[in-house]
Order: structure tokens, then C-alpha cells, then sequence
């Protein structure tokens, strides 16, 4: 085999190498379940890089809702989320940022139980958006894994979720949303917009 040949070889040898790692790894099975467990009681703080602000996260059960038990994280300013995470996947049942609260049925998917990289979910509840009248669809994807390092710590592989918003309609943006999720942990950092507000907030500590 002359020399050529034999570097030719080992080329395609080390690309399907490559092929067959990334093909692997974008198979891999994620359990939602690992990346956010939520339990009564559970409480979190983190800071607002943009605003300087420090805020306080607590969770708490509120009830049953689309035959899951929803738990209800509130934020120190008053706003929260609803969120389910059980062999449904991970849920929101609705939140209230601002004056702006919204209950989502169909409740959005964020992932399913058993996810995987470079999955995508899109969920168009009932919820009427009234500056327009229109419906929105809620879209996530599924990044990859990434370190990421806030004050609470350094967290290698956390989960990378994108979150948009837009008008079923209009098709105008009005979120999109990166939350990086540490495995048993939950949130360490979200950054992005939602309906205008700009945030990005890192973990301090947790109990």
C-alpha cells in the first residue's frame, strides 16, 4: 500500500470514528427527571448579573393540574412558574411575569421524560395572548451539555435548553429563553427575554 493509500485509510478509519461517537452521544438517553427534582421545600437564590438584584426561589406543591402534580416556583419579586416533571416530562402549567399571568393548557413541554440531544418540542396551548388576540407557541430545544461555572459553583454537563415564544399568527418573538440545568440540582443559570424583560441569573446557593 503506498503511502497515500495508507493515510487515506486512516483517515476514513478516524472519521467514522467521529461519526459514530457524535452519532452516540446525540442518542443518549437524558432523564428529565435527574436535571430538575422538584420536592416541596426546595429553595434557591441567585443573582441578576443584569440588574445586581439578589432573588430568592422557593418551591412549593400547588396541587394537581393535566393529571400531573404541579409545583409552584415563586420568585422573591412576586412572579412564578408551574411546572410538572414526572414520566409526562417537564411541563409548564403557567407563570405570571409582571402583570402578564398565563395558564397553559395544553401545558408546555419543555422535554419529555426520557429526552435526548437535539430534540425539540413545540406546544401551542389554548392561553390568548391579549396585545394580539392570537394564540403562541411555546418551542424548546434541546442544546447539548456544557460546563458552566455561576457563584454557587461549577457544574460540568449541565443540560442547555432553549425556550422561544412567538405568535401563532404574527410568528413575532416574544421569548427565548437559554436555562441550563445541573443534574440533581435544577437551574444554575437562565439567561435571555421574555416579553420584554431582559435577565440573566446565576446560582448562589440552594437548600
Amino acid at each position: 500500500m503506498s503511502r497515500l493509500h495508507a493515510i487515506s485509510a486512516r483517515s476514513a478509519v478516524l472519521v467514522m470514528l467521529v461519526c459514530c461517537f457524535s452519532g452516540s452521544a446525540h442518542a443518549q438517553s437524558i432523564s428529565m427527571g435527574d436535571y430538575y427534582p422538584l420536592s416541596n421545600g426546595q429553595s434557591y437564590r441567585y443573582a441578576d448579573v443584569i440588574s445586581g438584584d439578589s432573588i430568592g426561589v422557593t418551591v412549593a406543591n400547588h396541587g394537581t393540574s393535566q393529571g400531573s402534580s404541579v409545583f409552584r416556583v415563586t420568585s422573591s419579586n412576586g412572579d412564578h412558574v408551574d411546572y410538572s416533571n414526572d414520566s409526562k416530562g417537564l411541563r409548564i402549567h403557567g407563570r405570571r411575569d409582571n402583570d402578564l399571568t398565563m395558564s397553559l393548557s395544553p401545558a408546555a413541554v419543555m422535554a419529555d421524560q426520557s429526552t435526548r440531544i437535539g430534540a425539540s418540542y413545540s406546544t401551542t396551548p389554548s392561553f390568548i395572548y391579549p396585545a394580539t388576540g392570537n394564540k403562541l407557541i411555546w418551542q424548546t430545544n434541546i442544546m447539548g451539555f456544557e460546563n458552566v461555572t455561576v457563584p454557587g459553583g461549577t457544574f460540568t454537563d449541565c443540560l442547555k435548553v432553549e425556550l422561544t415564544v412567538r405568535d401563532v399568527t404574527l410568528r413575532t418573538r416574544y421569548a427565548r429563553l437559554h436555562v441550563y440545568f445541573a443534574k440533581n440540582v435544577g437551574p444554575v443559570k437562565q439567561m435571555g427575554e421574555f416579553f420584554g424583560i431582559y435577565f440573566a441569573r446565576e446560582l448562589t446557593n440552594r437548600n
